[in-house]
């Protein structure tokens, strides 16, 4: 994680292993972390972002689609994690240093439901909301 940014969790995150890997998967998303977008994410990973009518096929489209976020992030608000089964979502609300920010809602499917299942696809429910 880079120094200059917050990140805040819910508590008791801990107590299932797919909940810190998908704050650590969106961490990355915001912050360009490649590697540990690839060690998660399944080769053909498909990042849907409904409303938006946006999609990104792999790790590398993904990635440069969050490009933009990663020089501009102040701090990332984890609200709620879930996660069952080859199921998982995560809300929260990424806040930019220009006071903008990106509140969202992401589902998860992993490739299956073991401790080793990829990401496979990310639906994303987004809202851009602009500075007070």
């Amino acid at each position: 994680m880079k120094p200059d940014i917050e990140l805040h969790v819910p508590s008791g995150c801990d107590n299932a292993p797919r909940k810190q890997i998908l704050i650590d998967f969106t961490l990355s998303l915001f912050t360009n972390n490649r590697n540990y977008l690839q060690e998660f994410s399944a080769s053909d990973v498909l990042f849907t972002a409904i409303g938006r009518k946006i999609s990104y096929s792999g790790v590398e489209e993904m990635a440069d689609a969050f490009q933009e976020y990663s020089d501009h992030l102040q701090r990332l608000d984890i609200e709620t994690v879930l996660t069952h089964g080859k199921y998982a979502s995560i809300n929260g609300r990424a806040l930019l240093k220009d006071g903008q920010s990106l509140h969202f809602s992401d589902v998860y499917t992993f490739s299956n439901a073991s401790k080793t299942g990829k990401i496979k696809n990310i639906t994303s429910y987004q809202i851009e909301q602009a500075k007070n």
